[in-house]
């Protein structure tokens, strides 16, 4: 008698190439970043860990400046349309200038979509599921889409 599918999936995932096969993948999917729109606007500091994120740089330039670290998952925006128009008009229209620049040492954290223009100040927090459509101070915890600073942060002595 032949084995059911699941019992043949079974069997199949635990096989060890296929254990390392998959790790592979997964680190090399987790670690590789997504951009539409024109790389040359997007500029990452050697020292920026950005993982999986999505950079669309057709509406704008993306800085993501020194010791910057992502969670999995985070979106930058600067693409937009005129929603004025309609049809073909309306997904071939650009409106540019909605840069988004990441100051040194910030920690987004997992699925935050960053919409530009904005800026988002030195050593701040931005919590998960965050939505980011305005400028974050220097030195804040933000856990909101109106980017309430919930917190200053202080460096301890």
């Amino acid at each position: 008698m032949q084995n059911p599918p699941k019992e043949r999936f079974k069997r199949l995932f635990k096989r060890p190439y296929f254990l390392l096969l998959s790790k592979i993948l997964g680190d090399f999917l987790l670690k590789q970043y997504l951009v539409f729109g024109p790389e040359s606007k997007l500029k990452i500091a050697p020292t920026a860990v950005v993982g999986n994120a999505l950079f669309n740089t057709t509406s704008g330039n993306i800085t993501i400046e020194d010791d910057v670290f992502f969670g999995q998952n985070v979106s930058c925006l600067t693409g937009t349309h005129d929603y004025r128009k309609f049809g073909q008009e309306r997904r071939l229209s650009h409106v540019d200038g909605r840069d988004i620049l990441i100051k040194k040492g910030v920690w987004v954290a997992s699925n935050v979509t960053i919409i530009g223009p904005c800026n988002i100040g030195e050593n701040s927090v931005i919590g998960a599921c965050c939505l980011i459509y305005k400028d974050v101070p220097p030195n804040t915890i933000c856990f909101s889409g109106n980017s309430p600073t919930i917190k200053e942060l202080k460096q301890q002595v």
